[in-house]
C-alpha cells in the first residue's frame, strides 16, 4: 500500500504534483482491537521488520508510524517500548474509504 495514494495530486504550471498539505491520513481509524508489540533489538529504528514480522509484509510500516505517532523511526523505535499494532482489517477499511482516486 503506497502512502502517496492519500494525498491530493496537483497541477501547477501544468505540472502533475502530490499536494502534501492535504492528505487523508488523519482519517485512520481504530474499530477493531489492536493488539500490542514489545520492540526487541535488531528492530529498533525498523519499523518495515516490524510490519513484516507482524503483518507478513513490509508495506504497512508507515501504518505502524501514523497509529503510534512516530515521526522519527530512528530515533522514536527504543528497544524495549510497546507500540500498537492495527488490526488489519482497520488498514483494508481505511485503504478502501480514504485512498483519493
Amino acid at each position: 500500500m503506497n502512502r502517496s495514494k492519500f494525498y491530493k495530486k496537483i497541477t501547477v504550471d501544468d505540472v502533475n504534483e502530490i499536494d502534501f498539505l492535504w492528505n487523508s491520513l488523519s482519517f485512520c481509524l481504530i474499530n477493531h482491537t489492536s493488539s500490542y508489540y514489545r520492540i526487541v533489538g535488531d528492530e529498533v529504528g525498523q519499523p518495515d521488520l516490524i510490519s513484516y514480522r507482524v503483518y507478513g509484509t513490509e508495506k504497512y510500516w508507515w501504518v505502524i508510524c501514523l497509529i503510534n505517532k512516530i515521526e522519527n523511526p530512528l530515533v522514536d523505535i527504543v528497544e524495549g517500548s510497546i507500540i500498537e499494532i492495527p488490526n488489519i482489517r482497520d488498514i483494508y477499511n481505511f485503504y478502501q474509504k480514504y485512498v483519493v482516486r
